[in-house]
């Protein structure tokens, strides 16, 4: 499972959609939002400072913070990229009765005339 939801969070960053629907439902759920956000970074191999806003330099250089864009019903919308830098991927979170679980990323287009949250299905 680790492995299949790190291969689809590269291919999201390597600039392609993924959907993570079908891996939601096997991967555990987190006890919070953050915590399902966490997980999804730190299956990439990459450390996880939490909240970009609550990064701290030199201490979490090189590391992988989040902001929350919007919410949307019981799913959240994030951005993550490394901190001090740029956002490069959105992760999508819901809240289930098991818990928050990721279901879904994709690239963040910076092409884009405005900010527009890609939801997913």
């Amino acid at each position: 499972m680790v492995a299949a939801l790190t291969a689809l969070l590269l291919a999201a960053c390597a600039g392609r959609a993924a959907d993570l629907h079908a891996e939601s439902a096997a991967s555990p759920a987190a006890t919070s939002a953050d915590e399902a956000v966490r997980a999804a970074v730190e299956a990439t191999g990459a450390i996880y400072a939490g909240d970009c806003a609550a990064t701290r330099s030199p201490d979490d250089i090189g590391k992988v913070c989040a902001r929350l864009i919007g919410s949307r019903g019981a799913m959240r919308a994030y951005l993550i990229g490394r901190t001090f830098s740029e956002f490069s991927t959105w992760v999508f979170v819901e809240e289930t009765p098991a818990g928050w679980q990721v279901v879904g990323t994709a690239p963040l287009n910076f092409h884009a005339p405005q900010l527009e949250i890609p939801w997913p299905r």
